[in-house]
């Protein structure tokens, strides 16, 4: 295995945590936030990178890469914080405990699905944008392979000149 590898089962474990934590409601919304923050961080990485690519010392493929990781996360976050919200009034609804324990193992399972999606992506990207031996590592990695072929979901979502990347 990979240190690669290890690295996204810590992060996909990461996200089933906080499914378990959140709920059902609040990972559905963050859920649905992986593809309202792929579409906006898609439309919107490219120009956002073109501006601020001096930052990266002329760095094109950095630049893009780290403007899409922020804008995905930030959108992501934003819109798991609305669920949020809505998670909190449906815990006073949970007070039965098996309502409740039902409600966080469908968080997990979300949770599951969640960091799948939103680590495919984020793969996706940094393997149309190569930044040094990190590509490397894609290619030696077992479990980015199989994000990569999940991206597939999203990728309708990027632009087509993003599409279009080899």
């Amino acid at each position: 295995m990979v240190g690669l590898d290890l690295i996204l089962i810590l992060i996909l474990g990461a996200f089933v945590v906080s499914g378990l934590w959140i709920g059902f409601v609040g990972t559905l919304g963050a859920l649905l936030g992986v593809f309202v923050a792929t579409y906006f961080a898609g439309s919107w990485f490219e120009k956002i990178a073109d501006s601020v690519s001096f930052l990266f010392l002329g760095n094109q493929n950095m630049a893009n890469v780290v403007v899409f990781v922020g804008l995905f996360t930030i959108i992501h976050h934003l819109f798991g914080v609305l669920f949020w919200g809505v998670e909190l009034i449906f815990r006073i609804v949970s007070l039965v405990p098996f309502i409740r324990t039902f409600n966080r193992m469908l968080g997990a399972i979300l949770g599951f699905v969640e960091g799948v999606l939103a680590i495919s992506v984020v793969l996706y990207i940094v393997a149309r944008f190569p930044i040094g031996s990190f590509s490397e590592m894609l290619i030696d990695s077992r479990l980015a392979k199989f994000f990569l072929i999940v991206a597939k979901v999203l990728t309708p979502l990027l632009p087509e000149s993003v599409q279009k990347l080899i």
